[in-house]
């Protein structure tokens, strides 16, 4: 007897509920991913 997940709410109420340090911890995530794209993609398709 598994229950449903509860739907996920809006973006906005979600953005407010994540306390600061996961949010920054979660765009510095985002901006290490970028960067290492970044070097990839320059390091393959600049030679």
């Amino acid at each position: 007897m598994t229950e449903p997940l509860p739907a996920p709410p809006p973006a906005p109420v979600t953005v407010v509920a994540v306390n600061a340090k996961t949010r920054m911890r979660i765009v510095t995530g985002v901006l290490v991913v970028l960067f290492l794209v970044v070097v990839l993609a320059s390091a393959l398709g600049g030679r």
